[in-house]
């Protein structure tokens, strides 16, 4: 199609060479030219007339309007070729300006580059390690800033195994103290401590419970170990980090606490030895299979000072139960009033108090413990080499012997008196009857308790008594109460009271 339409083009432009209206040069026309003739001579004849015409006046047209322009914008052209001739000053004070720049300025451009570089990679770096951060954040230490309130939870629950297994979980996935989680880690490992510190408070407390058995005692110790392990390699030194010793001393600091309240001077002193015993069997027994028979902690050997908490605090509860009954048996006899039967029942109150020590004794012997009454101590008695409970025995003894009196009643038989045989020859002297069964009364308060180390001090006393009752008697009498009455008082009270160890 193209081809086609070169040759129409080329005939047309032949056929107009030859009307002689192309000149011989006509070849190098262009195709816009050929094509406008080609339209042209499509055209009717009275068009194609008119056609010079149309450009000639479209020619003075265009020149009017360049001959306008022209006049209108004489200064933008003038302003146009100044510029034009400016062009050239420019461009060589710009590459002026510019090889000055360069050689001023490209050394501080290169330091200025290489500082930006080195804050570039610093920034870098922080934006990784907070990226790090964050990460370990979402993965890890998010989960363990939450631990330590659930510890705490479960203390408060008392479900100790529970949260020891939440804090061993807590420690394993702790991570290291890098420098850049150094503060965050330090920041969870004190929220930690003051929670394990807390919970090793309260497990003290129930271990020291008084009324706590064998079991929860090794519950606690168990769980207190175990609180001891972590603190061993996470806050080693610290109050967490306590020793063996440091708990059997709190156990048997809070039992002797509980020793001084249980002999309550108000109370019935065998209710008081009773609650006594059991509070120090409780602490021995505990304290000995924790620490010493069947210890919790097997993989330690035994704590030697362990053992000697124990033997103390066993002393110095016995020497408080010493104490205990030396003041009691002093506010009890220091000053006994009252007739003969009335300091027999106080007598038989001692004998009493007596037997339940030996008791109590024989139970201790079972926890390697004993009490060797003859070392309670007396308090402000007359003989100062007794013990408390001779003291107490001697003192009704005298208070009993101050209530013997001559006394003169009607003549009868001694063999007629039941509840005691006194001699015969007592019967013809009325004033020594009497007397003889105030003895007998003053004898009865020694028969329900006479220790034998007061055997030759009631003697005494006993001679002492009746040389002032010899001096009151008249005359006649005297030889009976010498004779017959002393030596028989005598005889009852050696050889029927201090024959036999009495316990």
């Amino acid at each position: 199609m193209a081809q086609d339409t070169g040759i129409a083009l080329d005939a047309t432009q032949s056929t107009l060479a030859k009307l002689k209206l192309l000149d011989k040069h006509h070849g190098t026309i262009s195709r816009e030219t050929a094509r406008y003739l080609r339209e042209l001579t499509q055209n009717p004849l009275d068009v194609i007339e008119h056609q010079p015409a149309q450009q000639q006046t479209s020619v003075f047209s265009l020149e009017h309007q360049l001959s306008d322009l022209c006049v209108r914008n004489t200064s933008a052209f003038v302003s146009a070729q100044e510029a034009f001739d400016k062009i050239p000053q420019i461009c060589s004070y710009s590459d002026d300006k510019l090889a000055s720049l360069t050689n001023s300025h490209v050394s501080r451009i290169q330091q200025a580059i290489e500082t930006f570089g080195q804050q570039a990679n610093f920034a870098l770096t922080l934006r990784n390690s907070a990226s790090s951060m964050k990460d370990t954040m979402e993965t890890s230490l998010l989960q363990l800033l939450r631990l330590p309130q659930f510890v705490s939870t479960s203390i408060s629950n008392a479900n100790y195994e529970e949260a020891l297994q939440l804090t061993e979980h807590f420690f394993q996935n702790l991570p290291p103290k890098e420098k850049e989680v150094k503060h965050v880690v330090q920041a969870l490992l004190d929220n930690m401590y003051s929670v394990l510190l807390h919970a090793q408070h309260l497990l003290m407390q129930a271990f020291r419970d008084p009324n706590a058995e064998l079991p929860e005692a090794r519950a606690c110790v168990t769980y207190l170990l175990r609180l001891k392990s972590f603190a061993r390699i996470q806050y080693p030194g610290t109050e967490l980090d306590q020793h063996s010793a440091d708990m059997c001393f709190g156990f048997l600091h809070a039992r002797f606490l509980r020793v001084h309240t249980c002999l309550d001077p108000n109370a019935d002193i065998l209710l008081n030895i009773e609650s006594w015993k059991d509070t120090v069997m409780s602490a021995c027994a505990t304290a000995t299979s924790l620490y010493l028979e069947n210890r919790v902690d097997q993989a330690q050997p035994i704590d030697t000072i362990s053992v000697q908490l124990i033997s103390m605090f066993a002393t110095h509860a016995i020497d408080v139960l010493y104490e205990y009954l030396s003041l009691y048996l002093h506010n009890y006899t220091h000053a006994p009033i009252g007739p003969a039967p009335h300091l027999e029942e106080m007598s038989k109150r001692i004998s009493l108090i007596y037997s339940k020590l030996c008791f109590v004794s024989d139970s201790l012997a079972s926890i390697g413990v004993s009490l060797e009454l003859s070392l309670v101590p007396s308090t402000g008695r007359i003989e100062s080499s007794l013990d408390a409970f001779g003291s107490a025995a001697l003192s009704l003894w005298i208070a009993a012997l101050h209530t013997i009196h001559p006394e003169e009643i009607s003549a009868t038989c001694p063999e007629n008196e039941s509840h005691n045989k006194m001699p015969r020859a007592l019967s013809s002297h009325p004033l020594c009857i009497g007397t003889a069964r105030q003895v007998v009364a003053a004898l009865n308060v020694l028969r329900h308790f006479a220790p034998l180390n007061i055997h030759q001090a009631a003697v005494d006393a006993l001679g002492k008594r009746f040389a002032h009752i010899l001096s009151d008697l008249p005359s006649k009498e005297q030889h009976c109460f010498v004779n017959v009455l002393a030596p028989w008082a005598s005889s009852a009270l050696v050889q029927g009271l201090f024959t036999l160890d009495m316990c």
